[in-house]
């Protein structure tokens, strides 16, 4: 996996344009790491192939108001049972969607029936000509409002999902 760090970090005279490169897990780790207070930076983890999660994924709301994991050609996802969870993040427009699909398809499956992907906000973005397919999927929103699945004129199928939302109060 490789993800595209881009912004200011630390300050805004600290300018990144640079790449992680590992496993998931590896560039997750790299990346909730990093100082970035000055809150500029913009991490997309570039995905084409197939995948399934080992561990759950949990993003804080310094990473998730600024991550995606950008799918560029054909995909599948397995949640393998895990989460994928952005923490809430309370600026205006909350988080960046969970994916984002510029292109190709990607089929977002959990076999055990017991992964969760929890968004701030959109759990994926599908642009003209891509493909989103779910099944055996749970989606969560943890801010008050509606699970978002933005189609771009691209195409959602859904197959055995369940959709909830976490009330904030």
């Amino acid at each position: 996996v490789t993800s595209h760090v881009y912004g200011s970090i630390g300050d805004a005279s600290t300018v990144v344009d640079d790449s992680v490169t590992g496993t998931l897990s590896q560039v997750i780790s790299t990346l909730t790491s990093l100082d970035y207070s000055y809150n500029t930076l913009h991490f997309e983890l570039y995905l084409a192939g197939d995948y399934a999660l080992e561990e759950d994924i949990y993003l804080p709301a310094r990473v998730a108001s600024c991550t995606s994991f950008v799918i560029t050609g054909d995909t599948t996802f397995d949640l393998n049972g895990h989460i994928i969870a952005q923490e809430t993040v309370s600026t205006t427009g909350g988080g960046r969607p969970v994916f984002r699909v510029e292109s190709g398809k990607l089929r977002i499956t959990d076999h055990l029936g017991t992964g969760q992907i929890t968004a701030c906000q959109t759990v994926a973005e599908i642009w003209k000509d891509a493909t989103v397919e779910m099944e055996n999927v749970n989606l969560t929103h943890n801010l008050s409002g509606a699970v978002q699945l933005i189609a771009n004129s691209g195409s959602l199928s859904m197959k055995n999902c369940r959709v909830t939302t976490i009330s904030d109060g």
